[in-house]
């Protein structure tokens, strides 16, 4: 379990308190990304 703290509206200061549940597991088998040189160079990257 997670607890995390949130604001009630955008730009206010008082807080609400959630606790979350985790819902994502790694079993293994994880990769990384990775966009092609070309899709790169047409993005201006």
């Amino acid at each position: 379990m997670t607890e995390q703290e949130w604001p009630q509206k955008h730009g206010n200061d008082e807080r609400i308190r959630a606790t979350l549940k985790q819902s994502v597991t790694m079993m293994g088998g994880e990769y990384f990304f990775m966009p092609s040189l070309s899709f790169l160079e047409k993005a201006g990257a």
